[in-house]
């Protein structure tokens, strides 16, 4: 298997539990090292408050780096925005079950696959919750 396949099956992936949601996958290739990134979130970019992907209730971003077993998953940014009853923050977090993750490329599809349905149990779990959830059509989390 390749990188490209390996990326075409994680948008696959993503894109059948959360249909109208969005993704993002770059393979990077550097002067130093190759890296791939892969950025989702839950409401499509056009409906975030000022059209900022990290406005996003689910935003995620992730680093694939080459490593001696294929790839190290790296989680650069994570987790879940919910209403807050804290008078100091305006929302809090809800944190992304993940840990650092090696390997070929049919560990890191198990890997996304696996978060991906976590990701969705969380969704469905603080439906009511989601910060600014009023703002977002309810297709979003629908089944």
């Amino acid at each position: 298997m390749n990188n490209e396949i390996m990326i075409d099956t994680i948008r696959y992936d993503f894109k059948t539990i959360f249909p109208h949601s969005w993704i993002i996958v770059h393979d990077n290739v550097g002067i130093t090292r190759n890296m791939i990134t892969i950025t989702f979130g839950l409401v499509d970019p056009g409906e975030l408050q000022a059209g900022i992907l990290a406005n996003d209730p689910m935003y995620h971003t992730f680093l694939l780096l080459p490593c001696s077993t294929g790839f190290a998953a790296n989680i650069n940014m994570s987790g879940i925005s919910v209403q807050t009853t804290d008078l100091q923050h305006s929302f809090d977090t809800v944190k992304t079950p993940f840990r650092k993750v090696s390997g070929d490329h049919a560990t890191m599809i198990r890997t996304f696959q696996r978060l991906f349905n976590q990701l969705h149990d969380l969704i469905q779990e603080h439906d009511s919750n989601i910060y600014r959830r009023k703002a977002y059509l309810n297709k979003y989390f629908e089944d």
